[in-house]
């Protein structure tokens, strides 16, 4: 029954507190209090346990690349067509890189997306 017992130490305070207390001896750290958003995930406590939300994570990738207007579609791309670069290529390579690492952080968290993004 050894995750009972690391379940409940979760609820103890003291112990957090004595947690936290020795991670300061040892590194450069400040409580910040309770978790709102970090890597991505917004966190929404609820009597029922934490949410872990990523709809501000998505309009930050969309807004980076200036794709707040576009319209949404059930199927973006067939499995069956390829394409062939013929445009101007993307006007900032370093943006572009940017994103498509940021789109594969967000995958690894929402594998319904993943096709459509790679």
């Amino acid at each position: 029954m050894v995750a009972n017992r690391r379940h409940e130490h979760g609820n103890n305070s003291d112990l957090v507190q004595l947690f936290i207390s020795r991670l300061h001896k040892e590194f450069l750290i400040t409580d910040l209090g309770r978790l709102n958003y970090f890597l991505g995930f917004e966190v929404n406590y609820h009597a029922s346990g934490l949410f872990l939300i990523q709809s501000k994570y998505a309009h930050d990738i969309l807004t980076r690349a200036k794709l707040l207007d576009s319209k949404p579609a059930a199927t973006p791309l067939s499995t069956s067509v390829y394409f062939t670069s013929q445009g101007t290529p993307f006007y900032d390579a370093t943006l572009y890189r940017s994103l498509v690492g940021t789109l594969q952080y967000f995958t690894i968290t929402r594998p319904d997306i993943s096709y459509a993004v790679n």
